[in-house]
């Protein structure tokens, strides 16, 4: 499985088709009956879905990815770091800040560090870029 596994995540395919597709094809190689992979299924479909928290954080990450790619928290930390410009550090500064405000409109911590790390990373490597040359 590790082959198949390492094979499969240098082939381009997205992990998650990866994964469930050697773990599909494994069982039907050990001849699991396909009754029991569909009760196994959804069991663990009906579990998650019984657990609200479980179910919103990764409505929380999408919620980020759409406050990246609509611009508003991009937006935002320009903003905050035209404000916090003449500091030194004002970008981790507005990111840390975008961070708080984040955390406290989300409650779920892997929300909040997709998010800044999807939007706070690629400014302050640009701006890097800026002032090195």
């Amino acid at each position: 499985m590790l082959v198949a596994l390492i094979a499969g995540a240098f082939s381009g395919y997205p992990m998650g088709f990866v994964m469930a597709g050697i773990a599909v094809s494994f069982c039907l190689m050990a001849d699991v009956p396909i009754a029991f992979l569909f009760t196994f299924v959804t069991r663990i479909y009906a579990g998650i879905l019984a657990d609200w928290l479980l179910l919103s954080i990764p409505l929380f990450v999408y919620m980020g990815l759409m406050l990246d790619k609509s611009g508003i928290a991009g937006r935002l930390l320009t903003s905050l770091a035209r404000l916090m410009g003449p500091l030194p550090g004002g970008y981790a500064i507005a990111v840390a800040v975008i961070g708080i405000i984040m955390a406290a409109s989300t409650g779920i911590v892997g929300a909040s560090i997709v998010m800044l790390g999807l939007l706070g990373l690629p400014a302050m490597l640009e701006r890097l870029k800026i002032k090195s040359s």
